[in-house]
């Protein structure tokens, strides 16, 4: 029994106080969570570092990805590709008695129009520069970039835009028809003034007619408030060919 008792008292000697405990508790608890926020905060750093990193991968690869669709207009390659695609899809998916055939006619036509003006037989940054501006050789107004922000972001983009909103309201497909019209006039007028042809002039004339009758069909078939859509069609599509034209040949 004595042996008994000298034992628990051994262990019980062995043991901290209460208070001891508590403060050994307190110090582990304390340790957890600073290592815990430390491990929080090292985590933040990682992600606000590979978020960084891959922000400035993505401005990188898309920097290099539209210097080398821009130069030499290589974006231009694609687009007799796209203008058979879109051919096909075109009769595939209307016919000719329907409105909206014609009010996206000029989505393949003037696919076309830009392989004649920057690929076969291209030359059309050269014209502008050259023969328009008489710029001499070295010394350019209209660059690779230009030439490709005008041609994606004004026609192609803006075409998918207001085809998809002409679905809606065939208004809309009255003005890809009438920005086409506009454009077309550019180049017939440059080449009656010179008595030349100019790169994209020989599409254009074949997109204007062809642009006439698609104005005429759809205003006659479907298109309500005709003037009201007229009115704002010539002045937005005139108002886009200006300020183009301001971009364009400004240093």
């Amino acid at each position: 029994m004595s042996n008994l008792a000298a034992s628990c008292f051994a262990i019980s000697s062995l043991s901290p106080p209460p208070a001891a405990r508590t403060t050994q508790g307190t110090h582990r608890t304390d340790e957890y969570y600073r290592r815990k926020n430390q491990a929080l905060e090292y985590s933040t750093n990682l992600r606000v570092i590979s978020r960084t990193f891959g922000s400035l991968v993505a401005d990188f690869m898309r920097e290099v990805m539209i210097q080398q669709l821009s130069k030499n207009q290589n974006w231009a390659k694609i687009a007799p590709f796209l203008g058979v695609v879109a051919t096909i899809g075109l009769f595939w998916f209307f016919r000719p008695s329907q409105a909206l055939f014609w009010a996206f006619i000029n989505i393949p036509l003037y696919l076309f129009h830009q392989t004649e003006e920057h690929l076969w037989p291209g030359g059309f940054k050269h014209y502008v520069n050259h023969v328009i501006n008489k710029l001499p050789e070295g010394k350019e107004t209209l660059t690779d970039i230009k030439v490709f922000w005008v041609n994606v972001l004004l026609v192609w983009v803006a075409f998918i835009v207001f085809g998809a909103l002409s679905l809606v309201n065939i208004g809309f497909g009255l003005l890809i028809i009438v920005f086409s019209i506009i454009n077309c006039l550019t180049h017939m007028v440059q080449g009656a003034r010179r008595k030349e042809w100019n790169p994209g002039l020989g599409m254009a004339s074949l997109q204007f007619v062809i642009s006439i009758y698609a104005a005429y069909f759809v205003t006659a078939n479907g298109l309500s408030h005709p003037v009201i859509w007229w009115i704002a069609t010539v002045f937005l599509s005139a108002f886009v060919h200006v300020l183009v034209f301001r971009i364009v040949l400004r240093e």
